[in-house]
């Protein structure tokens, strides 16, 4: 989870990640 919450600026940039990554 930490990694995700660094993550946070990229997730910006690719939203998509991110909801990948909260479906995971």
């Amino acid at each position: 989870m930490s990694m995700v919450t660094e993550a946070c600026p990229t997730a910006t940039v690719s939203p998509s990640v991110f909801v990948v990554l909260r479906l995971l």
